[in-house]
């Protein structure tokens, strides 16, 4: 996501504060599960741990859509990139933030709901680097001009 918002704000000037934004983000989002979290290494620090890396991740994402937003070429393939990431951190940081409310009964829900998203992010991905033939490809018949395969 750094490379990315970098990449996209070249030249422009809030490509220095985008950077210090998103390297404090990287900090915080890294050192704070060992400030907040205690018993280190075990399944509930890590799921808190996952869940405080998506959130960071979500921020970053946002932070990616603004720099793209305030340029006036806009690379489709890229938005389409950003937007299955938003959907996969956001939605796993929101099953992970549901979960704490719920009985441990009713965990598979958002075990169900993650999956969902994550399978959704990955869609949008396929989407984003999906080629679509060019339109002289796509009049001709799968074959066409190979009769030696028949």
């Amino acid at each position: 996501v750094i490379l990315m918002t970098d990449r996209v704000l070249q030249g422009s000037p809030l490509r220095q504060k985008a950077t210090k934004i998103l390297f404090i983000i990287t900090v915080v989002g890294t050192l704070l599960p060992f400030v907040l979290f205690q018993n280190y290494f075990t399944t509930r620090w890590f799921r808190e741990t996952c869940q405080l890396l998506s959130l960071s991740g979500a921020v970053m994402n946002l932070v990616l859509w603004t720099g793209m937003l305030t340029q006036r070429n806009r690379d489709p393939q890229l938005m389409k990139i950003s937007a299955g990431l938003g959907i996969g951190v956001t939605g796993v940081a929101i099953a992970y933030g549901v979960r704490g409310f719920l009985p441990n009964d009713w965990w598979w829900t958002t075990d169900i709901f993650k999956s969902s998203v994550l399978t959704l992010m990955l869609v949008v991905w396929c989407w984003a680097f999906w080629k679509s033939a060019p339109a002289s490809e796509k009049s001709q018949p799968p074959l066409a001009g190979n009769t030696q395969a028949l």
